[in-house]
């Protein structure tokens, strides 16, 4: 579909059923069309940015006046903030794996605010039965890895 589109876009990513782009602002009505006439059973819907801010996925993107890109952690006001219980009863490694998740999830996506969002991810840990001896160790031990991997570019100090 992306080749068939006569328009500059900026760019394009999806990630499962969620899609995000940058077009001109008289192009997005063609564009829902075009995508929608793909199948009859796979609509489109649209959402554009308000006060340079949108929401995908589970971050709030904010479109800077010199053109950066901010991000920030965003949850619809729906969501149970519920994750993996620690007191279940699947193997320990399904919980360390989520943990590792959430602080991958944090360096590479919220790096402007990442007290505030590991204070959050500390939180809804508590909230779903995680020690503290438990999470704080884990925590602190990705952040190493990832700090020791590479995955920080040498000159500006963020992640890629």
């Amino acid at each position: 579909m992306l080749l068939k589109i006569k328009f500059n876009v900026t760019f394009f990513k999806r990630f499962m059923d969620g899609c995000i782009t940058c077009i001109p602002n008289d192009k997005i009505n063609e564009m829902t069309e075009m995508f929608n006439s793909y199948h009859n059973k796979i609509q489109f819907t649209n959402e554009i940015e308000k006060d340079r801010t949108l929401n995908f996925l589970d971050m709030q993107i904010k479109h800077e006046q010199n053109d950066s890109i901010l991000t920030n952690r965003y949850q619809k006001p729906t969501s149970t903030r519920r994750y993996l219980n620690y007191k279940s009863s699947v193997p320990n490694r399904y919980k360390k794996s989520m943990i590792n998740g959430l602080v991958d999830r944090a360096m590479n996506l919220f790096i402007q605010n990442i007290e505030k969002t590991m204070k959050y991810i500390k939180n809804m840990l508590g909230k779903n039965a995680y020690p503290k001896t438990y999470y704080k160790p884990l925590i602190k031990k990705r952040i190493h890895q990832i700090y020791n991997s590479g995955e920080k570019t040498k000159n500006n100090g963020e992640f890629k």
